[in-house]
């Protein structure tokens, strides 16, 4: 296939959306993601807010000016992954990492998160990282009950160890301020290094 010649790939969700992307913007980030697009047919299997967020950042090399939830990150960071860019994965990642700081945890951002075969994932620590915090501290940000079996939480694979652990070491101390974790310590440096 021509280098000049678009790449027509559309992705899921309601009705079809069909984007024409130049083969060598893509080229640049992921061998792997041409080969695919350059294979009929050329459907990703990525939601359409989670592929916006991967073309602002094709663009400009930021995803901070795009709309975006817990969940579409969570879901362009699983992209990211699958198509070997972890240059785009740092850019979510640090977006994550500033709605984690500043908002509750969102439920179906956690189980995007797990919805894949690999655990340890950095994306996975994050969550249960900040959750472990959160819940530690109690208050607004903490889950209940509810919301863990609404979710079904106690059906994803490995959910309930991963959070156990941080939360063993996300000690919270009230009095302190904060708590003895770091998220980007948890992320970074647990013994699991699967990207």
């Amino acid at each position: 296939m021509s280098d000049t010649k678009p790449l027509t790939i559309k992705t899921n969700g309601p009705g079809v959306q069909v984007y024409h992307v130049q083969k060598t913007f893509l080229a640049g980030v992921s061998a792997k993601l041409v080969e695919r697009c350059c294979q009929p047919p050329a459907k990703l299997d990525v939601s359409q807010d989670a592929f916006r967020i991967f073309l602002a950042w094709l663009l400009s090399r930021d995803v901070d000016e795009v709309e975006s939830s817990q969940k579409s990150l969570a879901q362009a960071w699983k992209f990211g992954a699958q198509y070997d860019m972890p240059d785009f994965q740092d850019a979510v990642m640090h977006k994550i990492l500033s709605y984690l700081s500043a908002e509750n945890i969102c439920p179906c951002a956690v189980a995007e998160a797990y919805a894949v075969p690999e655990r340890g994932t950095k994306l996975q620590r994050a969550f249960v990282a900040q959750l472990a915090i959160d819940m530690r501290r109690g208050g607004i940000y903490a889950w209940n009950r509810k919301l863990f079996e609404d979710h079904r939480f106690e059906e994803v694979s490995g959910f309930y160890l991963d959070l156990t652990e941080a939360m063993r070491e996300a000690e919270y101390d009230p009095d302190d301020g904060g708590s003895f974790i770091e998220i980007q310590d948890y992320i970074f440096n647990a013994r699991d290094d699967t990207e």
